[in-house]
């Protein structure tokens, strides 16, 4: 559902939606969009009295993500000569003819990634030999990855989640009601200290399903550089 509040001369939009959540809950998202989660039987009149108090950190959010510079997005084409990003760096694409279909794979080799098919010219099927390369290794680098921050948080009575691996639309991860973390997969193009910051972020969603002061001073304790991080991630998009 959509709604809005004046804040002085500026009218702010955003969406908002019930679940059996505690706790009422505010994202902005890189493109200024306003996502509101409340708790059932919330008032609407409830949720613009927050919204009104986190005025002054919504719109500085939304500034943040305006001071980066618009990306102009090119679809990809899944050509030798193009490039794609892996853990944060830039690789070139190789795609190169083979026989048969027993030989297609995905191999990174020094600055490139070498797809082998038997149709190069065939823009999908390269896209989803590259696409299958990627969800392999989010598996791998994600649970190990996971594994890592868990270890560094478990002290703090924090119950291992269930890791689950999905496309979000706008978000690079999420604390789920049924206790599971989910992760997308398009976190694999980032660096590790990237994708290690989204774990924790979410790790310590368990004690703290918020963003209240608590939750960033625990987020601090385990994470003391994750603003850096996170600045990182707003750059990506």
């Amino acid at each position: 559902m959509k709604s809005s509040i004046k804040i002085g001369e500026r009218s702010i939009e955003y969406d908002y939606a019930y679940s059996t959540r505690r706790s009422l809950g505010i994202s902005v998202y890189p493109d200024s969009s306003i996502e509101v989660k409340a708790p059932l039987n919330t008032s609407e009149e409830k949720i613009k009295e927050v919204l009104h108090k986190k005025a002054s950190w919504i719109i500085k959010q939304q500034a943040i993500f305006n001071s980066f510079p618009k990306k102009r997005i090119i679809p990809k084409e899944y050509v030798s000569g193009e490039t794609h990003l892996y853990l944060g760096k830039q690789y070139r694409l190789k795609v190169i003819q083979i026989k048969t279909k027993a030989e297609e794979q995905v191999k990174l080799i020094g600055a490139y990634i070498h797809i082998y098919t038997t149709d190069k010219e065939n823009q999908k099927q390269n896209k989803r030999l590259l696409d299958k390369w990627y969800k392999k290794h989010c598996q791998e680098i994600f649970s190990k990855h996971f594994e890592l921050c868990y270890e560094r948080i478990k002290s703090h009575k924090i119950k291992r989640p269930e890791l689950q691996i999905k496309i979000m639309k706008n978000r690079w991860g999420s604390y789920t009601e049924s206790g599971s973390i989910i992760l997308n997969p398009l976190l694999i193009r980032l660096p590790s200290f990237c994708i290690d910051y989204v774990i924790t972020h979410e790790l310590c969603h368990i004690k703290y399903n918020n963003h209240s002061r608590k939750f960033f001073d625990f987020l601090t304790l385990i994470m003391p550089d994750w603003e850096e991080r996170k600045k990182r991630i707003e750059y990506f998009g």
